[in-house]
């Protein structure tokens, strides 16, 4: 990587990406896995799916989001990147992360009506 500014620090950026797919994949796994205990007649099934669905798109935003600032630690200097691609990186990172809060918060509420 080459001398990147303080205030866009790419290798954080990419740490970050890699922790919201974790956590997206990881809350998908169990999703799957305890999915039989959610099909006696859930009540708001929308928000279930809502989740999932949710939770899939912050796993494909996060790649694009990595697979930006991978085309970015290309330049030597912060200055050489063009300013589409910073913006490109940086809404992808905020949907990434809009993403999975809202998933988050959906199978919260789900969960919560159904087993609260």
């Amino acid at each position: 990587m080459g001398k990147i500014g303080n205030v866009f620090q790419t290798s954080n950026f990419y740490d970050y990406s890699k922790h919201v797919t974790t956590l997206s994949i990881s809350a998908l796994v169990f999703l799957v896995t305890f999915a039989d205990k959610f099909a006696n007649k859930p009540i708001w099934p929308n928000l279930f799916i809502g989740g999932i669905i949710s939770l899939l798109v912050a796993v494909i935003v996060s790649i694009i989001a990595m697979l930006f600032i991978l085309s970015e630690s290309r330049y030597e200097d912060y200055h050489d990147i063009p300013s589409w691609e910073i913006n490109a990186t940086v809404v992808s990172y905020l949907l990434q992360v809009f993403f999975l809060i809202i998933g988050l918060c959906q199978l919260a509420i789900f969960t919560t009506k159904n087993f609260g």
